[in-house]
């Protein structure tokens, strides 16, 4: 059995063992990455011995912008009331879904405008902008560049956290055949 379906069910059994909010978002952030991974070495056909590694985000943002989960993503997504409110959330510098997480290609205002005001977005935008979110919301607990603020923080993991559970649940079943 490969070892990362062995991590995701630990780190998500802590993550439901935790009372605490940033211990649970992490641990199934951990999950997250460990099926993003997993999902893209079954996909790519990789050759440990040839592939460069690369960073946590860069696995995270393919398999939430791929054509095929995307769908998926987006379905599991919109059950959940968080979501919606997450999509309509401005921070409190005023910024779309979250404060000072980059929005180079606009996604997060148009995630926001297609909650708020019913404006088109394609299902690929939408999952791309929700794996954005979830990553910058990552960043923003563990790196500077934002002002503390613990209510903030609160906030977005109460918001976020649900949604990313619901991904953990169905990704672990599609791609690794594991119930949790």
């Amino acid at each position: 059995m490969d070892a990362r379906i062995n991590f995701v069910k630990q780190w998500f059994s802590r993550s439901e063992n935790s009372i605490d909010e940033f211990e649970q978002f992490i641990f199934l952030w951990l999950c997250m990455v460990c099926i993003a991974k997993y999902w893209y070495q079954m996909n790519h056909r990789l050759d440990r011995n040839y592939e460069s590694p690369k960073d946590d985000g860069y696995y995270i943002e393919e398999y939430f912008k791929s054509h095929r989960n995307a769908t998926v993503i987006i379905d599991v997504c919109s059950n959940l009331s968080e979501y919606k409110k997450l999509a309509k959330r401005k921070s409190i510098n005023n910024d779309y879904v979250i404060g000072g997480a980059q929005d180079s290609n606009g996604l997060f205002k148009n995630l926001y405008m297609h909650f708020s005001f019913n404006t088109p977005m394609t299902t690929a935008s939408q999952s791309k902008a929700i794996g954005m979110a979830l990553k910058g919301i990552r960043n923003n607990l563990f790196h500077g560049g934002k002002l503390y603020d613990n209510t903030e923080d609160k906030d977005l993991l109460g918001l976020s956290t649900p949604i990313l559970k619901a991904l953990v649940i169905d990704s672990a079943k599609n791609h690794m055949e594991l119930t949790l």
